[in-house]
């Protein structure tokens, strides 16, 4: 979806009372649907911006039905639009879930709803992680940037090596921040190819200018229950930003250790410099793709 286009909204709600508060509205496009399994086949073949649900369905519950909408488009807001009290709700599952709730017995509770599902998809505000303020224009830039269509992984190995051995560290990668994952297109030291965006630490470094060095990972709380970094052991890690020509960050050089680890200023100047050679090779391969210098 972007700005000026129509919103798909799946409503799924016994009766279908719901899609017609959003097909009396401008820019918005209902979906009806009476229970999870009916939904779930709307979301199958339809993108789908948000899904506004009641709480009990016929088959199921909405947050099974949110999960399984998610699966198949991640970034869809989901609104918990209900008739239920808050009190006979399976708390735990609403815990577990990025979901909002909204009494349908509150005051002008359509109008709430429909400056609600705006406002979720619009600005994001159920994503799991932080964004850029360029998020749109940086996924664009990543296109262009696509090592799938170079002929590059060769050199991008060698150079993972290379910053592993001159920091003497477990892990050095080069990652790529795509809109729900991390794809490693080069990392010596293990065997990652990609992980869920929400669980990685390049997230959170893309948003800083300056090389981003964790000392002590685990005594972050940003990765507090952050399950999938404990189980690949990384206690430190130290990122500079890679970026496009006119200075887009697109993803990370990284340096990962299973132990506690600090750098010095000469060291972190060493690290942006290795990156800086990335983001050149990466622009000096679009440009020949764009060209037809590199065979793609």
């Amino acid at each position: 979806m972007t700005n000026g286009d129509d919103l798909t909204v799946l409503c799924v709600d016994p009766g279908n009372p719901t899609a017609d508060i959003f097909a009396e509205r401008a820019h918005f496009t209902p979906v009806a649907a009476d229970d999870v399994a009916a939904a779930l086949s709307v979301a199958d073949d339809t993108a789908i911006d948000c899904v506004v649900s009641e709480y009990d369905l016929p088959d199921g519950t909405a947050f099974d039905l949110f999960e399984g909408v998610r699966d198949r488009s991640p970034n869809a807001a989901c609104i918990l639009y209900t008739d239920v009290d808050h009190s006979a709700i399976d708390t735990e599952q609403f815990q577990d879930t990025v979901a909002e709730f909204m009494p349908k017995s509150s005051p002008d509770a359509a109008n709430r709803l429909v400056d609600t599902v705006r406002n979720a998809v619009v600005n994001r505000t159920q994503v799991g992680f932080p964004l850029p303020d360029n998020e749109d224009e940086r996924l664009a830039a990543l296109v262009d940037y696509d090592v799938d269509d170079f002929d590059a992984v060769e050199t991008f190995d060698r150079l993972s090596e290379l910053v592993a051995s001159h920091f003497d560290i477990n892990v050095a990668f080069v990652g790529l921040v795509h809109e729900f994952e991390e794809r490693f297109i080069a990392c010596h030291g293990a065997d990652w190819e990609r992980m869920d965006r929400e669980d990685t630490i390049c997230t959170y470094a893309i948003l800083d200018e300056d090389v981003t060095v964790i000392q002590d990972v685990q005594a972050d709380p940003r990765f507090d229950h952050n399950e999938t970094l404990k189980q690949l052991d990384i206690r430190s890690y130290a990122g500079a930003n890679i970026t496009t020509a006119d200075g887009t960050v697109i993803g990370e050089l990284c340096l990962i250790h299973d132990e506690p680890r600090t750098y010095t200023a000469e060291e972190l100047t060493d690290l942006q410099l290795f990156a800086d050679e990335v983001s050149e090779q990466l622009e000096l391969r679009r440009k020949l793709a764009a060209t037809g210098g590199e065979e793609r």
